[in-house]
């Protein structure tokens, strides 16, 4: 074979190389492409023979077609020209679509003959460089894959099952660390086989994983092993369950440590528990003594009364799938874990709670006995520092404390104090709006309800209405009827309620009453005519015994005084009235 000839082979088979990279192997290059290079592909099962034919006439032109279509080759890595495909591999022959078969030939594994070349078997044994440079060569020229994601099956297909196999124990992982790649083991597409029956490999791939991301243990999802390659370590080691691979890499509690802390009330906080995951373990909630052990956990975490933790805190908490079991009622909760409060102790409680009359009845009624309070004296102070603000204020009782204990069947209605009120059959199983400490707003703007309290106050006290005072329209409730409406004036309130009498007949006449010169001349005049005296015949002892003790101190206790400015007597009169006796209280004596 002459110099044309062998030149011309040569440039053939490169071209080969180059078309079998393009068409996805030698025995796909098309029959025409063939035919004009003068080929004859044979696959065998160990390994692919190439015939080359020799045209007849001059070469010349072949040869520089050949040329032309062919890009100059470099060195890997370096701008020099690249060797001698037959010669020494000095490390790699790089081609455009370069295939393991250049490696081949770079390093002299073939046999050639008149009709072309043939692959033989590496010899991989002496050489440990080699063995390094046909792994690189594979990643980084063939394959141009990152490494992580090349697997047994891909060194099969570029003819390095026997490297794979013999040096490096069947493990790309293997291969790629001797090249020099540097990644875990648990960062490859499949892991080596047995790779996670170790503790130690598995706990160092959570706690790269954790790292990895800068995520705190507990919000490790399934999505992030998935994502991290670390699928097969959650599903097939932990059940896919990523609160067992934390716990095994020690950053939780297990379960049984957690009820103990729960139980024993001594939770503590340098590892978290298993209700603290973003994700919590399958069925978790399912056990009672989870949810307790969770429950009491976050009072212990928050440093809260219980009544005073809302939805807001169990979620920033990570106890969505415990509220979720609760119907989001974090009192369901805390009754569950046995803590002794009452739904309307809560610093919130659930959406229209007060809809039902028996739970209304059973907060007022808790209120009550909490208190030690008369029910007439509640107030709006009384319902908001004990958070039944919202029933207080709601649509039920408007703000109303008459309207709850009307609820209550502790008041009488206002229409049955009325019907009492007209027979004046009054009674004592329950109590009249009027008793409430705070009268119904507005209710003494009716004469009616102010007269019902006045006769109901007579009735109470049993007293002729003339007696009653009013310190005990005070006493008895009626300060706001009496102050407001009456201007502090029992007499005024009597006078409304029809009672006929005159304001001197009070045991206590209304303030200031005898200044008025008009009402002392008619209390006088009343005096005399009631008794049918002889005026001259009045004594002090008169006006005392018939309530006008006030009446005779404004006259500095003088009968003849009174009389005198009532024009019942005259200056005349004086004398007769001294000399019996009459004009200092002194009691008249018959001769």
């Amino acid at each position: 074979m002459n110099s044309k000839e062998s030149t011309y082979r040569s440039l053939v088979i490169r071209k080969v190389q180059q078309l079998a990279k393009e068409h996805g192997g030698l025995a796909k290059i098309p029959r025409e492409i063939q035919k004009q290079l003068g080929l004859e592909v044979i696959a065998k099962r160990k390994g692919t023979s190439i015939s080359v034919t020799i045209p007849p006439g001059d070469l010349s032109s072949k040869i520089d077609q050949l040329q032309a279509d062919l890009p100059a080759a470099k060195a890997f890595g370096s701008s020099k020209p690249a060797p001698d495909p037959f010669g020494k591999y000095t490390p790699v022959a790089s081609q455009t679509n370069p295939t393991m078969d250049d490696f081949w030939i770079a390093q002299g594994w073939y046999k050639q003959d008149r009709i072309g070349i043939k692959l033989t078997y590496a010899s991989w044994k002496d050489d440990e460089k080699v063995r390094i440079d046909a792994v690189r060569f594979l990643v980084e020229k063939v394959l141009k894959k990152d490494p992580r994601d090349i697997t047994l099956r891909e060194f099969a297909s570029n003819r390095l099952t026997g490297l794979i196999d013999k040096y490096f124990n069947g493990s790309p992982y293997k291969a790629f660390t001797e090249a020099g790649y540097k990644f875990h083991a648990w960062e490859m597409a499949k892991t080596p086989n047995n790779f996670y029956d170790s503790k130690e490999n598995r706990v160092a791939a959570t706690k790269w994983l954790v790292d990895k991301l800068g995520k705190d243990p507990r919000g490790l999802t399934t999505e992030d092993f998935q994502s991290n390659r670390l699928a097969g370590l959650l599903a097939d080691l932990y059940s896919g369950s990523p609160y067992t691979a934390v716990l095994e890499a020690g950053y939780a509690y297990s379960q049984e440590e957690s009820l103990q802390h729960a139980q024993a009330g001594n939770f503590k906080p340098d590892k978290f528990y298993p209700w603290e995951m973003s994700v919590t373990p399958n069925h978790f909630y399912d056990s009672k003594e989870n949810r307790v052990a969770a429950t009491k956990w976050i009072v212990w975490k928050t440093g809260k009364d219980p009544r005073d933790l809302t939805m807001e805190d169990f979620k920033d908490n990570c106890l969505w799938g415990l509220m979720d079991y609760y119907g989001n009622s974090p009192y369901a909760a805390f009754i569950e874990a046995g803590y002794k409060i009452q739904p309307w102790e809560m610093m919130c409680t659930p959406n229209h709670f007060y809809d039902s009359k028996k739970t209304r009845i059973a907060a007022v009624k808790w209120l009550i006995a909490k208190l030690k309070k008369d029910p007439r004296d509640l107030t709006r102070s009384d319902f908001r520092p004990n958070r039944l603000g919202g029933l207080f204020s709601g649509i039920h009782y408007q703000g109303s404390p008459y309207k709850i204990l009307l609820e209550l069947d502790y008041v009488y209605s206002t229409q049955e104090s009325m019907e009492h009120a007209k027979t004046g059959n009054f009674q004592t199983d329950k109590f009249y709006p009027w008793e409430m400490l705070w009268a119904p707003i507005s209710f003494y703007e009716s004469k009616e309800h102010r007269v019902a309290a006045t006769n109901w106050l007579v009735w109470k006290l049993g007293k002729d209405p003339r007696d009653i005072i009013k310190t005990e329209f005070s006493s008895n409730r009626l300060t706001g009827l009496i102050d407001e409406y009456y201007n502090a004036s029992p007499y005024a309130a009597f006078t409304e309620a029809g009672y006929q009498f005159h304001p001197w007949e009070m045991a206590k006449t209304p303030n200031n009453f005898y200044n008025s010169k008009e009402n002392r001349v008619a209390a006088t005049k009343w005096l005399v005519d009631k008794l049918g005296k002889d005026p001259r015949d009045i004594i002090g002892e008169d006006f005392n015994s018939n309530r006008l003790g006030g009446l005779i101190g404004y006259y500095q206790n003088s009968p003849y005084a009174a009389l005198l400015e009532a024009g019942l007597v005259t200056q005349a009169d004086e004398r007769y009235m001294r000399s019996y006796g009459r004009y200092r209280f002194t009691e008249v004596r018959d001769p």
